[in-house]
């Protein structure tokens, strides 16, 4: 990967501590690390941790995939989520399924999407998006030129929302996959 390394702390193989979220964030602002890939999934790090490491994930110009799924960042930690990537200049590939995000976290994430150039994967499957989520969303693809791929399925989205986003494609023309299927994993709608 043109010397880049991965981090993985993922399943509970480390439980940190509060204290120690700050320590990885510090690493996280190392350069010399060259880290591109930081695997934090079902580690138990909720809001308050997603929050001590917001500074240097914003900051970070090496990672360019994040996998924070299941680790019940509910909303708050989405708006967090959010910031960060309204800052972050590098990632590409950002997961947060299975975190219990609701309406106002993933309004959060559409505000964000709507200004941010380089994501191009969010994997936002299995949380508690709603039709209106979907209506942000939609509304954040409209403007959006880079996200090719977005996940959806296992979320409330009913057919209000769908047409939304069906909407909002007829003005996107990067979005090549929208996985979208609710309640159960299912089909994929390509372009």
């Amino acid at each position: 990967r043109q010397g880049g390394s991965t981090l993985d702390l993922s399943h509970w193989s480390v439980r940190l501590k509060e204290a120690d979220w700050a320590t990885l964030s510090d690493c996280l602002l190392e350069f010399d690390l060259k880290l591109t890939a930081v695997f934090l999934n079902s580690s138990d790090i909720g809001a308050k941790a997603a929050t001590a490491l917001s500074k240097a994930l914003s900051e970070n110009a090496t990672v360019t995939k994040l996998d924070l799924s299941a680790n019940q960042l509910n909303d708050p930690g989405a708006g967090v989520l959010g910031q960060i990537l309204v800052k972050n200049s590098t990632l590409r590939h950002l997961d947060v399924e299975n975190n219990g995000i609701g309406h106002t976290g993933g309004v959060a994430l559409a505000e964000a999407l709507a200004v941010n150039t380089t994501l191009q994967s969010l994997h936002l499957s299995d949380n508690s998006l709603t039709d209106a989520s979907a209506g942000s969303l939609g509304t954040a693809l409209s403007t959006n030129r880079s996200l090719r791929t977005l996940w959806l399925d296992g979320n409330t989205i009913g057919v209000k929302g769908a047409q939304a986003l069906s909407a909002a494609l007829g003005r996107n023309s990067t979005l090549h996959t929208l996985h979208i299927a609710s309640p159960k994993p299912g089909s994929t709608i390509q372009r």
